[in-house]
Formats: structure tokens, sequence, C-alpha cells
């Protein structure tokens, strides 16, 4: 039986990242996933980008749109 997991308490993700392999960082950084092309990088620890991707997905939007609907954001990337 599945159960919801509340992502929006540090308990839910604490049961969230007990889920993961053991070395869910160190396969991060094997494949790269917080190095960046351009720029210096806003998102620089993988809890961080996993917690932003389970919130665009929940949300089913996009990055761009949770981006530009803060105050103060504009898009300029491509």
């Amino acid at each position: 039986m599945e159960r919801a997991i509340d992502l929006t308490s540090t308990e839910g993700w604490r049961t969230l990242e007990a889920e993961l392999p053991e070395n869910f960082q160190e396969l991060a950084k094997e494949h790269k996933v917080l190095e960046v092309q351009y720029g210096p990088a806003k998102i620089t620890s993988v809890s961080d980008l996993l917690r932003l991707v389970a919130y665009s997905d929940g949300r089913d939007g996009s990055f761009r749109s949770d981006a530009t609907a803060q105050p103060g954001v504009t898009w300029t990337g491509a």
C-alpha cells in the first residue's frame, strides 16, 4: 500500500532520502549532476536539487514557470 509523504516537512524529506541509495550524494557527483555550463551554480547540494525537482514535478509545472512566478525574477535563458 502506498502512502503519501509530506514533502513540505523536514520529516518528509528525511523519509524520502531514506529511500534513496546510501551513496546518492556520491552518485550525483560521479554523474556531474551539479555541474553547470555557464556561470556559478545557484543550487549547490543534491538534496536541494531533489527538492526543486520534486516540487516542480508535484505542481506539474516547469522550472521556467516556477522561477518566473517569483516576484522580481525574469527568465533570461534560451
